[in-house]
């Protein structure tokens, strides 16, 4: 698309419907990026972003075709990365354009807005509903909400239209230990279901939380909860190697010898000329290994 077909009306009324919240295009300004910054509960990851360049390359291109959602830096609308004496806004919607705005070194179409807390929550919510955001990063925001007490369990359930359960499952990755989350470098692949089940692991005895650290790269890439439960088992109760040697084998037979010097003989054919003859080579290999004398 390009800048000449821009249709500005069309865009403020896609922003209003992805956004929730009305925009009249007289509101739209032109802000310094630098004099923005991120809100403390956005937190997604990097690789969660897509490619910046990409949409650094279509705003130089396209112009910024959506304005982005800021309110005035307060103690409540608290920066992420500043204090609030080196900045004057913080993002509620757009944090994508912002981000690409000011890594361009331009200026940001933004709307200024007054909201209550619930309302940004409510914008927050909702544009992570709309855009690729993992479960883990879901789940670590829903935390921070409930902890910091800017909305309880009963009304965020309400507010997702989920119910209980699902939402226990989201904040079941604010309870993997620390070491794990870092050996695991990236919980994106990580379902909000399969985090519930791996809380009910760590739940368990120290082995089981071994267990789960040290195959936490394994388990980060998607692993379901049947493979991760046969993974910790194999972990805890390794599968004992039998205490034997193969003392001899051809293509039908084979002679075991076991630890305790039992001698085990299993053929394909015991009535076979071939297992004949492997016995006869098994008892020339053990005259000559033992040195016996007919």
């Amino acid at each position: 698309m390009s800048f000449k077909n821009f249709n500005l009306s069309e865009k403020i009324a896609q922003s209003e419907h992805e956004l929730g919240v009305s925009i009249n295009k007289d509101e739209i300004l032109s802000v310094s990026p630098d004099s923005i910054d991120n809100w403390e509960y956005r937190d997604r990851s990097e690789n969660e972003l897509g490619s910046i360049e990409d949409l650094i390359d279509s705003i130089k291109t396209n112009g910024q075709v959506q304005p982005i959602i800021i309110t005035e830096a307060s103690d409540i609308f608290k920066p992420k990365n500043k204090s609030l004496a080196d900045v004057k806004y913080v993002v509620i919607a757009g944090y994508r354009r912002w981000l690409a705005c000011k890594k361009a070194c331009i200026d940001v179409k933004c709307v200024v807005r007054k909201v209550t807390l619930p309302e940004a929550v409510g914008i927050l919510l909702s544009e992570n509903e709309k855009v690729d955001v993992s479960d883990a990063s879901k789940g670590f925001l829903y935390s921070k909400l409930i902890a910091d007490k800017k909305i309880n369990q009963n009304e965020l359930s309400e507010r997702l239209g989920i119910n209980k359960n699902k939402l226990s499952n989201y904040l079941a990755f604010q309870a993997f230990p620390e070491e794990f989350i870092t050996k695991a470098e990236d919980l994106s692949n990580i379902s909000a279901r399969t985090a519930g089940y791996l809380r009910s692991l760590f739940k368990k005895d120290q082995d089981h939380v071994d267990a789960l650290i040290k195959n936490a790269r394994k388990i980060s890439k998607g692993m379901g909860e049947r493979s991760i439960s046969q993974l910790v088992e194999n972990e805890i109760n390794p599968k004992k190697k039998p205490d034997s040697l193969i003392y001899i084998k051809n293509k039908h037979s084979k002679l075991i010898v076991s630890a305790d010097g039992t001698l085990t003989v299993k053929s394909k054919n015991y009535e076979s000329d071939e297992y004949m003859s492997f016995l006869q080579d098994v008892e020339d290999i053990y005259k000559e290994r033992f040195c016996i004398d007919d």
